[in-house]
C-alpha cells in the first residue's frame, strides 16, 4: 500500500505592498523533480477590476505551447452548471468583493516529472459574503512533453497584498 506525504516546497509566497502582476514558482532555481506530483493552494483578491471575480492564466516552464481546458462552473446560488471548452482557470476575489477576503484556487499535477504531455485538476472559489460568488472544476492540458521545472501563475488584474501561494510536492512510496 502506498504511504504517501506531503512537503512545502520553499516558503509560502505572500504578496506584499503594492501587490504583484504574477508568481512564478521555479523562478531562477528549477523545481525539485524528486516528488511523484505537486500541490498548488492560492488565495488571492486582485487589486482592481474583476468584478466579483478575477480569472487567471497557468504558464508551464516558459512555453506558450498548445493548453486546453474542460470545466465546469456554477456561479451565485444556482445550481446549473456552465460548461467551457475554452478559457482560463482558477479565480482571485475581483475588487468589488468585501475588502481581506480572498478566493481559493487549488491545483494537482500528477507525474510533473514524466516525458510526456501534462495535466492538472484545478478546483475554485470565490468568497463574498452574498449570492454572487462562483465555483468551478477545470481539467487541464499542456502539450509541453518534458518534466514541469516552473510554474507561473497570474490573473487578469494586480495580485493583491495578502494574497498567498503554496507549492507542495507529493511523494507515493
Amino acid at each position: 500500500m502506498a504511504n504517501p506525504t506531503m512537503t512545502l516546497i520553499g516558503n509560502p509566497y505572500v504578496v506584499g505592498s503594492g501587490g504583484v502582476s504574477s508568481v512564478t514558482f521555479g523562478a531562477g532555481e528549477t523545481l525539485p523533480q524528486n516528488f511523484t506530483d505537486l500541490r498548488i493552494v492560492i488565495t488571492a483578491a486582485v487589486t482592481s477590476g474583476g468584478g466579483n471575480w478575477a480569472g487567471g492564466n497557468l504558464t508551464i516552464n516558459s512555453s506558450t505551447s498548445s493548453q486546453s481546458f474542460s470545466r465546469a462552473i456554477m456561479y451565485g446560488s444556482s445550481t446549473t452548471l456552465s460548461d467551457h471548452a475554452s478559457g482560463g482557470w482558477g479565480v482571485a476575489n475581483g475588487s468589488t468583493t468585501a475588502s481581506n477576503i480572498f478566493g481559493l484556487s487549488e491545483f494537482y499535477f500528477p507525474s510533473y516529472t514524466a516525458g510526456t504531455g501534462k495535466t492538472a485538476v484545478a478546483s475554485y472559489t470565490t468568497e463574498n459574503n452574498s449570492s454572487s460568488i462562483l465555483q468551478g472544476f477545470t481539467g487541464l492540458a499542456w502539450a509541453v512533453n518534458s518534466p514541469i521545472t516552473s510554474i507561473k501563475i497570474d490573473f487578469t488584474y494586480t495580485i493583491a497584498q495578502y494574497s498567498t501561494f503554496y507549492i507542495y510536492g507529493i511523494k507515493n512510496s
